[in-house]
């Protein structure tokens, strides 16, 4: 648009247009800045606008050399037409936009541009209307964007995600708007075994097939534990006491998604995969040459057979991982849904190494057997070691003893408890493998007092009675 000085605040077309001078001097569009020869305002728009002025006064039909009207100043964004004009019908003034890079101008950024400028003029947008489709990843950046500022966490499942998009750009207050039909590249999940309602998939499960078998369940094993590690992180965000660790907490939410969404395709991608080795027994062997291709088409498949579940496996350590950290973080209240994904995701990668393990001996190149062989064992290590969490308790608290109070209550808080007052010792060892003694009351599952004393474990004594319980944990 034209550079305009004087009464601009806040209606732009109120100043005064600045013309080019005709004494030879160059006034540059965006600043204040005043050039002695075209080569000295190129220089000063290289460096403090990081832009070529050459092409852009080409662009605006300018002679370098001569230059004369009025001076442009710079727009707001790059790649982004745009022209308003009034419609009387509706009493409303209409912007359109032809946003030809998202990755440079993001349509979320360009629109709160836009709202500012109409709040500085006292004036709201009423809605927006997109024309033609967009793509899911600049989709993905608006819900981020809109869910960051929020102080909401980003680590949601992919629809949700998309809607915070849809509703705070206002894409459905002019015209309808479907995720499907506007969307290109949306993410989906196709496969017949994670469309089937969980009872079906359980019944298909249990039937005298070979496939599903136990690499499909033990994706979907991952993929409710990674999913237990995004809600407990999503729900620690949305408690509002861990502000602190809001970008903490939105990363391991978000990894969460990615982890789950790869397990759950991995259910119909183990199926698919071992069906190529059934379709390869099926092949005929009554020649040399069909016994041959029978063989290789056997190999091949139980390749595929074994590359999937290692790769479940894999995901499902991530899981694992994700839990782990979202464990050190979470309030207390959510430990047990922490500990139950990490045993999920444990259970997986478990059941996919026993995948890969009984299909390696059918791989006869040796290569292949080494490399395969290496990684399963890797994870083999990794998924023996158990879910190993270790609850640290609420950010904000590093006492040591209250996290010895937490880990009594843990295990002291039984549906069995009635009205009566019970008392429960504990022997707890923590990190350092010292024993820590606690003594706790507890009434109608509530926990009444707790006692820590230091020293060796509780021995014990038999005939303690149904009001009293030995137990031992540990901590960090």
């Amino acid at each position: 648009r034209w550079k305009r000085t004087g009464n601009i605040d806040p209606f732009y077309y109120k100043g005064e247009v600045v013309r080019f001078p005709e004494d030879g001097t160059y006034p540059c569009g965006p600043c204040d800045y005043v050039g002695t020869s075209f080569e000295d305002l190129e220089a000063h728009y290289r460096d403090a606008h990081v832009g070529d002025l050459r092409a852009r006064y080409a662009a605006l039909d300018i002679d370098p050399e001569h230059p004369s009207g009025p001076v442009f100043t710079d727009g707001l964004f790059e790649n982004v037409k745009a022209i308003g004009w009034v419609i009387e019908d509706y009493n409303r003034a209409q912007i359109s936009m032809n946003l030809t890079d998202y990755k440079v101008s993001p349509p979320h950024e360009v629109l709160e541009a836009a709202r500012e400028e109409a709040r500085k003029r006292g004036i709201v947008l009423t809605g927006s209307e997109l024309v033609g489709v967009i793509p899911f990843e600049a989709m993905r950046q608006a819900g981020v964007f809109y869910r960051r500022r929020m102080m909401a966490s980003t680590g949601i499942p992919v629809p949700d995600l998309l809607e915070t998009a849809v509703q705070s750009m206002g894409l459905r207050d002019v015209a309808p708007f479907d995720l499907e039909d506007k969307v290109l590249g949306m993410p989906t999940v196709d496969g017949p075994l994670v469309r089937r309602p969980t009872f079906d998939f359980v019944d298909e499960v249990s039937r005298d097939t070979p496939a599903p078998g136990g690499g499909s369940v033990a994706a979907l094993a991952g993929a409710l534990g990674s999913a237990l590690a995004s809600m407990v992180a999503n729900l620690t965000v949305g408690a509002g006491k861990s502000d602190g660790r809001y970008e903490d907490l939105c990363s391991i939410a978000e990894r969460a998604q990615g982890v789950k969404d790869a397990l759950v395709r991995a259910v119909d991608e183990d199926t698919r995969a071992f069906d190529s080795v059934l379709s390869a027994m099926r092949m005929p062997q009554d020649t040399e040459e069909e016994r041959q291709a029978r063989d290789t088409a056997m190999e091949e498949g139980y390749k595929k057979a074994t590359l999937v579940p290692l790769a479940t496996a894999e995901r499902c350590v991530e899981a694992i991982s994700l839990c782990r950290e979202i464990g050190a973080l979470a309030p207390s209240t959510m430990i047990s849904d922490v500990g139950s994904g990490a045993h999920l995701a444990h259970a997986g990668a478990k059941a996919a190494v026993y995948n890969v393990r009984i299909n390696l001996p059918n791989i006869s190149e040796p290569t292949a057997w080494l490399r395969w062989r290496t990684g399963w064992r890797r994870l083999s290590r990794a998924e023996a070691s158990g879910p190993g969490i270790r609850h640290a308790g609420p950010v904000t608290e590093d006492s040591r003893a209250s996290r010895i109070r937490r880990s009594a209550a843990f295990f002291l808080l039984r549906p069995s408890l009635k009205s009566r007052l019970s008392v429960w010792e504990i022997s707890i060892r923590s990190s350092d493998r010292s024993w820590v003694r606690v003594s706790a009351r507890t009434r109608a599952s509530s926990l009444v007092s707790v006692s820590v004393i230091t020293g060796p474990p509780f021995a014990r004594r038999p005939g303690a009675g149904p009001t009293r319980s030995y137990a031992e944990c540990a901590i960090e």
